[in-house]
């Protein structure tokens, strides 16, 4: 596939969420997930992006915000693959 980051700052978001996996660890109802579900995002790391996600909404119920961005992450993730298929360039 083509790479979106260059090493860079793919190695910089990994960076961050191993630190942030850590810290949510040691804190486990914190919000920690929003940061982390960001960088995979930004990895193009769909699937890792929604289970961070529904693991947000399993433990904070009433978090839209996580809601709405796994749907989002979802409905990305399946665009790109569909367009990736038909041999189509996904317009963003």
């Amino acid at each position: 596939g083509v790479q979106l980051v260059d090493e860079r700052t793919h190695a910089r978001y990994m960076s961050d969420i191993a630190y942030f996996l850590s810290k949510m660890e040691a804190e486990p109802n914190s919000g920690y997930f929003i940061p982390i579900a960001l960088a995979y995002n930004k990895l193009e790391k769909y699937d890792e992006t929604i289970a961070m996600c529904k693991t947000a909404v399993e433990r904070f119920p009433s978090n839209c915000a996580a809601a709405l961005f796994a749907a989002t992450s979802i409905s990305a993730s399946w665009y790109i693959s569909a367009s990736l298929k038909s041999g189509t360039r996904p317009a963003f």
